[in-house]
């Protein structure tokens, strides 16, 4: 009868496979880009820690073998107290899955450890080893530092500027400055959890959502648009925005900047009812209307002032060179310098009474009144309005008095 314990082909090969299974273990250990390691407890000597160890701290096995206390010579000051705190929860068995802390490696470099953990607990439930593995994340910290660093500095910026910006990805706000909240009445987090489109008047809302679909699609479509939206207090008010398409967190979304236009759209509206009233009055009078663009000292005059002089206001040059050739020698001097008065702000109004050719050929009197309706940014004037009658009957009139007297 043979011996328990004596080799038999059977024990031989599982012997043998059992060296080739560690061998292989080992290699993927020692060959591994993190570190790998088990740690006794409660006296904090390493059972094993992997070769990789070298290159994301600078020191050996042998090292920590050596020195159990290295780990937490190694560890960054900010975070001591931390790791006090870690190291008695985990002596009662309490340690994370994971976490992430700060070292200094041999060289003096500061890293980011990324620690994955394992209690091992011996047969009566008490702590016996951690097992992990430690990863360096420095890199990927730099880049989110950078990313922060970035957004904040947008962030920032799009609170100076004076248009609400927003990003919207899906339907929903990803990203609003206080500007919007001004515009909408809404907060911050209140827009974040409404749709988008809930804050487009019905009516505008099929226009909207086609063009947000065929840009997103890549079709060509208008990047300024104007719409209506409605407050949080109901009130209904008109936008213009400026929109364009960007990746952003791994998707396309639309980046946009809107403003408030209510008050313009009210006074664009008043205009033109104002010069609707304007022109209902003068259709039935003999007063003609001019303008004239004080940089380039064009002018342009309207079928009434056209009808005065006996043109069509398309046969009337519009440079000032043309305007000299309609008006009498001696009267330019005249108009000139209240012209200029008017421009260096020295009267409200331009007045003058001068002498134009008529096509006839004739010298008639026109009354000529205006004043600047139109300012640059830098504060010059940009262009003066004003009317023009004819006053030729009643010039005649005073020399036929005046010769009497």
């Amino acid at each position: 009868m043979r011996e328990i314990n004596e080799d038999t082909p059977g024990t031989k090969w599982t012997r043998k496979a059992l060296l080739e299974s560690e061998k292989r273990y080992r290699r993927l250990l020692d060959n591994a880009p993190d570190i790998i390691f088990r740690m006794s407890l409660p006296d904090g000597k390493f059972d094993y820690i992997s070769p990789a160890a070298v290159q994301l701290t600078g020191y050996t096995p042998e090292d920590y073998y050596s020195h159990p206390c290295l780990p937490e010579k190694l560890l960054h000051p900010d975070w001591e107290k931390w790791f006090k705190k870690e190291w008695k929860a985990m002596l009662k068995g309490d340690i994370p899955r994971f976490y992430e802390y700060q070292i200094i490696d041999r060289a003096g470099k500061t890293r980011w450890f990324h620690q994955n953990n394992v209690m091992v607990k011996d047969e009566y439930g008490h702590p016996e080893a951690i097992e992990g593995i430690i990863a360096d994340i420095t890199d990927r910290k730099q880049t989110e530092d950078a990313l922060r660093e970035s957004e904040e500095k947008y962030r920032s910026l799009t609170e100076q500027v004076h248009d609400g910006i927003y990003i919207y990805q899906g339907g929903h706000f990803l990203f609003t400055n206080t500007h919007i909240s001004d515009m909408s009445g809404y907060s911050k987090d209140e827009l974040l959890a409404i749709p988008f489109i809930d804050l487009v008047h019905p009516d505008d809302r099929a226009y909207i959502r086609d063009l947000s679909e065929r840009r997103l699609r890549g079709e060509p479509v208008p990047d300024r648009y104007g719409c209506r939206f409605i407050r949080k207090d109901g009130a209904v008010r008109d936008v213009e925005a400026v929109v364009s398409v960007i990746h952003y967190k791994g998707g396309y979304a639309t980046l946009g900047a809107a403003w408030d236009i209510t008050d313009r759209k009210k006074a664009e509206a008043a205009l033109v009812e104002s010069e609707a009233k304007l022109q209902m009055a003068l259709s039935g009078s003999e007063t003609g209307m001019w303008e004239l663009d004080i940089p380039t000292m064009a002018g342009i005059i309207d079928d009434r002032a056209s009808k005065i002089l006996g043109y069509h206001k398309n046969d009337i040059g519009t440079h000032t060179t043309d305007w000299d050739i309609l008006s009498h020698p001696e009267d330019i001097p005249g108009i000139q310098k209240r012209l200029t008065a008017c421009l260096e702000g020295h009267t409200t109004f331009f007045e003058s009474e001068h002498r134009m050719r008529h096509t006839s050929g004739e010298w008639i009197w026109v009354a000529s009144k205006g004043k600047i309706t139109q300012w640059l940014r830098d504060g010059s004037p940009l262009r003066i309005s004003g009317t023009m009658h004819d006053i030729t009957k009643r010039k005649r009139a005073e020399d036929v008095l005046s010769r009497e007297w």
